[in-house]
């Protein structure tokens, strides 16, 4: 692999929360670990990769330093990137995951393109970033070494090594499953028109 991105050092910010997950809780509320990565893209312009490590679930998200008290950061949209710096940002996610696959190969990573204003706006079903993770990530890992699947309607992209292919489905299912009846995951993750798409065809059903 030999895509170019930004310098990656040790994580910034790193933290275990458990080893196990609490009986009955929620396995996408109940966080294992967090690690923020430190990417410089130039002297005064900063972002921060972020990775979420649930029970089977990794979630991977970042936004820009100056954002990092914003409640709302990572609907934020290339602040202060240049066309050819967010290609190389994304890059620098997919390199962040590589190496973390070597830590923990069993896990599934899912690139997380939040909804913003202007899919709801444009009335978009997916998140245009949903678009740009999916090339860019279908770029970096091969499909002859990794299992790759999108969550569209979610705009998780979804993609883990081969060898976990026995256990990818039903950590697949689960997630779909756990995303379905989360409130908050649904309104941050799901744009208003693939959810008019979905009342539409239950009512069709009816």
């Amino acid at each position: 692999m030999n895509y170019d991105h930004f310098k990656i050092g040790i994580p910034i910010y790193y933290k275990k929360y458990r080893n196990v997950l609490p009986e009955g809780s929620d396995p996408l509320v109940e966080l294992f670990a967090k690690k923020i990565y430190k990417v410089a893209v130039r002297r005064r312009l900063v972002y921060y990769v972020e990775m979420d490590f649930y029970e089977h679930t990794v979630f991977v998200k970042f936004y820009p330093k100056i954002l990092e008290a914003e409640p709302e950061k990572f609907k934020k949209v290339g602040i202060g990137l240049s066309t050819p710096e967010i290609r190389k940002l994304l890059f620098t996610c997919c390199k962040i995951v590589f190496d973390e696959m070597s830590i923990s190969p069993e896990k599934v990573y899912a690139f997380v393109a939040q909804v913003y204003a202007k899919d709801n706006t444009h009335k978009r079903k997916k998140s245009v970033r949903f678009s740009v993770y999916k090339k860019i990530v279908t770029t970096y890992f091969n499909e002859e070494d990794y299992i790759h699947f999108n969550m569209e309607a979610y705009n998780f992209y979804c993609i883990t090594p081969n060898k976990n292919a026995p256990t990818f489905i039903p950590i697949l299912q689960k997630l779909v499953d756990q995303v379905s009846e989360n409130n908050y995951m649904i309104n941050e993750f799901v744009t208003i028109a693939q959810l008019q798409e979905w009342d539409r065809r239950f009512n069709e059903s009816i």
